[in-house]
């Protein structure tokens, strides 16, 4: 018995807990004292992981049997060309290197199908770029035909949230030698299989405790920690690094990030959509949130599914008391891909429905997608040229919600109760799987509350290398100072900065209060212009003025400016405090002023000293000032 359990144990994930489970029931094991005292302690191991693997099922909200139309598209778990999702009878998802393998072994008998690698992880493991088209290899090194419609999938961001990797090699196959065949002449496919490639290979059955398979699923950050789908705009990963340049060499037709919800329960298997407010692309939004949406909607209602609009619930013990549709900062991926003018969708497959369901509605998803910019190409490109053409001179940086809904929707709910937790002291929502219909709120943030004019131009100091390097990854355009110059500019000068308490994305952020005013900057050789009259001038601005929520400097990149490196001694600055309050009595009127009013500042003998030094000529001129001047 104890090497029938250690072989047991010899196996992998969610499969040992299965194994071991109809292991022990076929050998009818009904009380420990049958086994032996190191029997007994493996057992108790491996028990422990059952009773905890067979918990986090059952805690999930039942869900309704699932039989849709699109089903069609598996093969039989022996056909020859199955995948391990069709061979696990859609349980179990792709490991990466059994993903790359199934690709291997497609392009060997495909020249359609190329792949490479495109950088490496944090981990240091290859990233890698699929293409299926009239030429794959150019496609991979950046080129595309202009005349041809080109659509980029991206699965695995959070590598938990893999159906995009499984549905692709599905619809891959299927474009070289299955029912896709025609939609191959007529488009060209880029899958990057799983972006987070480290978090992947970090497999395990605990991975998502709010989510209905596979049996074992990915992690969502990589090997660093980080959150690849806040980084689209610091570009702190390798991973964004190695794909942002391509993005936009290839310029893409269609971008997808395809996720799995966290939240509630509720009717629809997969949601999604492009910006809607605060999209900085107003007519491609338009096509994407009505016409795309129409086509696409109704390819997956024809298969069995049931789509709906990106969810966000107003309040999580209540969920038909409202929906949120937020304005999307630039660090995600389709906000990003929207202030670049590049057409973009977020998927959220539903993450309580079954991985057979999602991942069968994600092929459907795609190739209605593919038939659809097939179908509007021209239209598309019309669009994007207009928004680039009619872009406004300011930027919009902060949105809030309006008071009131303004908007309403038929919502396909679930049926709950609230039920009490002793543990954590709060009621939650258990859904019983019974279907209704119910009219809620939508609140849109779409009430703009902050934007700015935008420069006509930033200039970066040659020393600010990891900006100028950001910047080139962006695909800006840059203009490279070949000789040291002096120029009056635009200029930021804080009063105070405050650093966040706690890091977020690997980064301390910061803010502050800051005047502007006009200053002469010292540029020297290397230094950069940067024209926002370019085709990535709002991103540039947005990056790059430091009133942007996600600009360089609130992540945190100029640190450096809050510190101070020279000092005063008292002895020699007392003596030029009293030549200066001499030379300037409206300067020892403020300063008496102070004094009498603040309580602290008159007790501190360095805090008073300080206040004159910072009006000598010994004071840092670029002390909390920031180094970007604008024009």
């Amino acid at each position: 018995m104890r090497l029938a359990m250690i072989r047991i144990l010899g196996y992998e994930g969610a499969k040992d807990l299965r194994i071991l489970k109809q292991e022990v029931q076929r050998r009818k094991i009904f009380s420990l004292r049958m086994l032996k005292r190191p029997t007994k302690r493996i057992l108790f191991s491996v028990s422990w992981l059952i009773m905890s693997h067979l918990a986090a099922q059952s805690q999930l909200p039942p869900q309704p049997d699932w039989k849709g139309k699109s089903e069609s598209w598996m093969l039989p778990a022996k056909h020859p060309a199955a995948t391990a999702f069709e061979r696990s009878g859609g349980k179990q998802g792709a490991e990466y290197k059994a993903c790359m393998s199934y690709i291997d072994s497609l392009s060997a008998r495909h020249p359609e199908l190329r792949y490479r690698a495109i950088g490496k992880t944090a981990g240091q493991r290859d990233l890698h770029l699929v293409a299926v088209g009239e030429n794959p290899d150019l496609l991979l090194q950046g080129q595309r035909r202009p005349d041809r419609p080109l659509l980029l999938f991206q699965a695995g961001i959070h590598s938990g949230e893999i159906d995009g990797l499984d549905a692709g090699l599905m619809f891959i196959r299927e474009m070289l030698s299955g029912r896709l065949r025609s939609l191959q002449k007529q488009v060209d496919f880029l899958l990057v299989p799983a972006l987070n490639r480290d978090g992947l290979d970090r497999l395990s059955a605990f991975s998502r405790i709010n989510q209905n398979g596979p049996e074992k699923q990915g992690w969502r950050s990589n090997a660093l920690n980080q959150n690849l789908n806040r980084d689209y705009m610091k570009l702190d990963s390798p991973e964004l690094k190695a794909l942002i340049p391509l993005i936009h060499r290839l310029n893409p037709e269609l971008y997808i990030d395809i996720h799995v919800t966290d939240g509630a329960d509720y009717q629809y298997d997969i949601t999604y959509g492009g910006m809607t407010a605060g999209a900085h692309s107003a007519r491609v939004s338009r096509w994407l949130n009505e016409d795309l949406r129409s086509f696409v909607d109704g390819a997956l209602r024809q298969n069995g599914h049931i789509p709906g609009p990106l969810v966000f619930l107003k309040n999580e013990l209540k969920p038909d008391s409202g929906l949120v549709q937020y304005a999307f900062s630039p660090r995600f991926s389709h906000a990003y891909a929207d202030v670049c003018g590049i057409p973009a969708l977020l998927i959220e497959n539903h993450s309580l429905k079954p991985f057979r369901q999602r991942v069968c509605g994600t092929l459907v998803l795609m190739e209605a997608l593919c038939r659809k910019v097939v179908e509007d190409f021209r239209k598309l490109d019309s669009l994007r040229r207009l928004d680039r053409e009619n872009a406004a001179s300011t930027v919009p940086l902060e949105w809030s919600f309006p008071r009131h809904a303004t908007d309403s929707l038929d919502f396909r709910a679930v049926e709950y109760d609230l039920k009490s937790s002793p543990l954590a002291g709060t009621q939650y929502p258990a859904w019983n799987a019974k279907p209704y219909t119910v009219k809620i709120p939508v609140l849109q943030q779409d009430s703009l509350v902050k934007s700015l004019s935008m420069p006509s131009a930033f200039y970066v100091p040659a020393a600010r290398i990891d900006v100028i390097e950001r910047l080139k990854k962006h695909g800006i355009e840059l203009e490279v100072l070949p000789n040291d110059t002096s120029i009056r500019l635009r200029t930021f000068r804080f009063a105070q900065i405050q650093a966040a308490k706690s890091a977020f994305q690997g980064r301390f952020r910061m803010s502050g209060n800051a005047s502007v005013t006009e200053e002469w900057h010292r540029l020297h050789a290397g230094s950069v212009k940067v024209s926002t009259r370019q085709p990535l001038g709002r991103l540039a601005c947005l990056l790059l003025h430091p009133d942007s929520p996600d600009s360089f400097f609130q992540w945190g990149f100029f640190a450096d400016i809050t510190e101070r490196t020279e000092y005063f001694e008292t002895y020699a600055m007392a003596p030029l405090a009293e030549a200066l309050a001499k030379e300037h009595p409206e300067w020892l009127k403020s300063f008496e002023e102070k004094c009498a009013a603040d309580e602290a500042f008159r007790n501190n003998p360095d805090a008073r000293l300080r206040w004159w030094y910072e009006r000598s000529a010994y004071h840092d001129a670029y002390f909390m000032r920031y180094p970007i001047g604008m024009q």
